[in-house]
C-alpha cells in the first residue's frame, strides 16, 4: 500500500482479516479487544459468510478459498 489513496490528515489503520470466518465469534473477540470489527472476512462457504454478514455487517465479506485471495 503506497498511500496514494489517502487524504491529508488521514491515518492508516491496520487491516484486520478474519480467515475461515463463520458465525463471527473470533470477529466479536477482535471487536471487543480492538474496538472495531475486522476489515475483511473470508470463507469459501456462502452460508458461513451469510451468518458472519448478519453478525458483522460493517465487514467486507468474500466468498472464496483463502488461497485464491490476492493483494491488490
Amino acid at each position: 500500500m503506497d498511500g496514494s489513496n489517502m487524504h491529508i490528515g488521514e491515518e492508516l489503520s491496520p487491516m484486520i482479516i478474519d480467515n475461515f470466518a463463520g458465525g463471527g465469534g473470533a470477529s466479536t473477540g477482535i471487536e471487543l479487544a480492538l474496538g472495531r470489527s475486522p476489515s475483511v472476512a473470508i470463507n469459501h462457504n456462502a452460508d458461513a459468510i451469510a451468518l458472519h454478514t448478519a453478525n458483522h455487517p460493517e465487514t467486507l465479506h468474500m466468498i472464496t478459498d483463502i488461497r485464491a485471495v490476492k493483494r491488490d
